[in-house]
């Protein structure tokens, strides 16, 4: 496998943001229907990712089962109608009410023009401390220009000896959180985004949490659905930093979104709660022992707890720029999904996707939001 690592003087320019106190991002309620009526009775509201293609027809996936669904938003941006879910795509799931379909922890989609790409989180159960299998997985498939889904089965990737690829042979060297606990920084994968003709990858962990850097990984996409004899991939390191330039501690990435030839990241906890269970915690500190800390998990979540921030990211410009802070009702939810609906050259209208909002509804809106131009 060869790996092309950037230039260090191009990680250490990345950190460069705005100087002003971020701006409050106010979400609307998005207001609809059940999502996947026919699934368990939790998935619609754990949506983890969304995808739109034409300002009216989006798609969300949610964590449980093989859930993928497309959707249709009003014109005034208000409300929402749901469409058909995509399981007979995938010959891995036919019926989820029978609950025969595998449990894939899908967190994010992407796009290239009417291919979609969607990736498995990759890392362990959370409160069980359990490698899964399942959760190794790229998928990609193709749509009509309104989100219908195509009647060609979906291209399936879930070599998990080959997918690990992406994650060796890079400095730093995060190939030690493959197969490691989430509560001990494991491989979590939570974004996803397409980019001249590569899958860029969001890590909510591992990050270096100590210095606010979070990790992204691109490698091109054909390669990792065909499991071609050589990968190429990159490590990206991304300092997050506050107005006054100090780093911000305990992040991780959360979602992935492009934007032009730019990519909007999303940021927010990187720790996970620990298990409840006493054997599961011993498993746990079992499963940490060799890695820094001896034992001790490091990735629980922060006192106090990040809110989630947008962000800005231009590869090329080496820039980062802040756009804002979430902020009214939905301030302490989690926030792990952002689709843009419709673009003018300083503003975007975004869809925003929750996972279990106490008392909201799982999608929201931000209208109008002002994006930085490039630097």
């Amino acid at each position: 496998m060869r790996i092309a690592v950037l230039p260090l003087f191009f990680f250490l320019c990345l950190g460069f943001s705005s100087i002003s106190k971020s701006a409050e991002l106010i979400p609307q309620p998005l207001n609809g229907p059940e999502l996947f009526e026919n699934y368990s009775n939790d998935t619609g509201y754990n949506i983890s990712g969304a995808i739109c293609l034409n300002g009216k027809d989006c798609l969300v996936v949610a964590d449980e089962l093989i859930a993928v669904q497309r959707i249709q938003l009003n014109k005034d941006l208000t409300s929402y109608t749901v469409g058909e879910t995509f399981e007979r795509i995938f010959s891995t799931c036919i019926d989820p009410e029978q609950g025969n379909c595998p449990e894939w922890d899908l967190e994010a989609l992407a796009r290239d023009g009417q291919r979609i790409f969607v990736t498995g989180s990759m890392g362990f159960k959370r409160k069980k401390i359990k490698f899964d299998d399942d959760r190794w997985v790229v998928a990609g498939f193709d749509v009509g220009p309104d989100g219908t889904p195509s009647t060609s089965e979906a291209q399936i990737q879930n070599s998990h000896r080959w997918l690990a690829e992406l994650f060796t042979g890079h400095r730093p060297d995060i190939s030690k959180y493959i197969d490691k606990p989430l509560q001990c920084s494991g491989i979590n994968i939570e974004g996803l985004a397409h980019l001249n003709g590569n899958l860029i990858f969001g890590l909510r962990s591992p990050s270096d949490r100590t210095n606010g850097i979070g990790y992204l990984v691109e490698a091109p996409a054909k390669p990792i659905l065909n499991g071609d004899v050589t990968l190429e991939a990159k490590l990206h390191e991304v300092a997050f930093k506050n107005a006054d330039g100090s780093a911000i501690a305990n992040l991780g990435i959360r979602a992935l979104e492009r934007i032009g030839k730019r990519l909007i990241i999303l940021t927010g906890e990187s720790g996970v709660a620990d298990a409840e269970e006493q054997k599961y915690q011993n498993r746990r500190a079992d499963g940490c022992n060799n890695l820094p800390g001896h034992g001790i998990h490091t990735n629980i979540p922060s006192e106090p707890r990040l809110h989630s921030r947008l962000w800005i990211w231009t590869a090329n410009k080496k820039a980062l720029q802040e756009i804002g802070i979430i902020g009214g009702a939905f301030k302490r939810q989690t926030l792990e999904g952002i689709a843009v609906i419709a673009q003018t050259p300083t503003t975007a209208d975004l869809l925003l996707t929750f996972d279990d909002p106490d008392g909201i509804g799982a999608l929201a809106l931000l209208k109008k939001v002002k994006i930085p131009r490039s630097r």
